[in-house]
């Protein structure tokens, strides 16, 4: 599943180092977009807030609720939050995928073991404003 989206978001960004989110059509990721899910980033002068715009049905499961609308920051605690986080800053500070596999405990506290692509999007050349996520589980 991360490598097909991993597929595609190569495909559309060509020779950039990054597509936009407007670019990403769902009809081309039908397959996979339950299993993904979409940051917005918003960066003020003290702080650099994560926000869950879209989560696929599986990815409400692995995380045992719906977090669309919520900052990253309101509902996960330390050491995930921390964890978490310190991805999202590496693609931004990379401008760049990044893999990840390891394992969580979810909000209905079950251990969750996952293998995960963090893709960067944004309509500015140098400038994330989405991260592009897909997640499978067990």
């Amino acid at each position: 599943m991360t490598d097909q989206l991993f597929g595609y978001w190569t495909k559309i960004k060509g020779e950039r180092p990054f597509p936009s989110e407007q670019e990403i059509d769902l009809a081309d990721i039908r397959d996979v977009w339950d299993h993904c899910f979409l940051i917005q980033i918003k960066k003020t002068a003290d702080i650099i807030d994560y926000r869950y715009i879209y989560m696929g049905e599986s990815i409400k499961e692995a995380y045992g609720d719906d977090l669309t609308g919520q900052s990253v920051y309101s509902r996960l605690v330390s050491p995930e939050a921390a964890t978490v986080v310190s991805k999202f800053h590496k693609v931004l500070d990379t401008l760049s995928p990044v893999f990840d596999e390891s394992e969580f405990v979810n909000l209905q506290d079950n251990v969750i073991k996952y293998r995960q692509c963090l893709l960067p999007l944004g309509a500015r050349e140098g400038i994330v404003d989405y991260i592009l996520g897909g997640m499978s589980w067990k």
